[in-house]
């Protein structure tokens, strides 16, 4: 979108604001677009501790890939994206355009079934004899691992078998024996409690640290939303 368009845009979604809350229109749904894994592990517990599912009227909830909710985002579909975040891999929206807010904290673990796990040796030596799942490019946590992969030295000869943008998908594979995964710990908990997948790690490599973050516009949005990602900060600032 052309700059002056993006400025046009926004200046009409701020007067619609306007006008809506002159005349007491009723509020359209807040549109929260939000990662696979983080819609069905982060978000129902999350809206919850910052208000209630309903405090700031009906909620509409995209989940898809990063690069879907990218897309969401840029085209104006979505006011919110909730989302994995690393310093290394930053999420594809202009910086002019959007900022976000610290909400939650995750990591990636290596893992894989039982057996297969202790066979693993990430500190070092050719790893290309053990079967690797991972995800796809439109993956935001297959952009950060590939990013965390490529500047490890001592990781080498990973070949996929398989590739998703789905991380249920990859735990699925993974706890099938079908070979050493990276996953969210939010989305795996209760997987690690019952041993029925086992961390995969060493001295010095172990998890990747994960920040989870609400991305908006920088633009003044309605109402309700201002009051969500006002709430959504300080839930974010108290540890939630």
């Amino acid at each position: 979108m052309l700059p002056w368009a993006e400025t046009l845009r926004r200046q009409v979604d701020e007067a619609r604001t306007d006008v809506r809350s002159v005349l007491q229109v009723p509020a359209e749904p807040l549109r929260i677009a939000a990662t696979h894994s983080l819609s069905l592990t982060f978000f129902s517990d999350w809206i919850k501790l910052i208000g209630g599912t309903f405090s700031f009227g009906p909620l509409e909830l995209a989940s898809e890939s990063l690069a879907g909710c990218e897309r969401l985002m840029g085209d104006g579909r979505a006011q919110f994206l909730l989302a994995h975040s690393h310093l290394a891999t930053l999420v594809r929206l202009d910086p002019a355009l959007f900022r976000s807010v610290f909400v939650g904290a995750d990591s990636l673990v290596p893992v894989a079934a039982p057996g297969i796990a202790a066979a693993i040796n990430l500190e070092g030596g050719d790893l290309s004899s053990h079967p690797f799942v991972t995800y796809s490019e439109d993956s935001g946590l297959g952009r950060i691992l590939s990013q965390h992969l490529a500047m490890s030295r001592t990781i080498a000869g990973l070949e996929p078998v398989l590739t998703s943008h789905h991380a249920g998908v990859l735990k699925a594979m993974a706890m099938g024996g079908r070979g050493l995964a990276w996953l969210p710990r939010s989305l795996i908990s209760a997987e690690l409690d019952r041993g029925d997948l086992v961390p995969v790690s060493s001295p010095t490599r172990g998890a990747i640290a994960l920040d989870i973050r609400l991305f908006r516009p920088t633009a003044r949005l309605c109402g309700a939303a201002e009051s969500f990602c006002a709430a959504a900060t300080a839930a974010g600032n108290r540890g939630l």
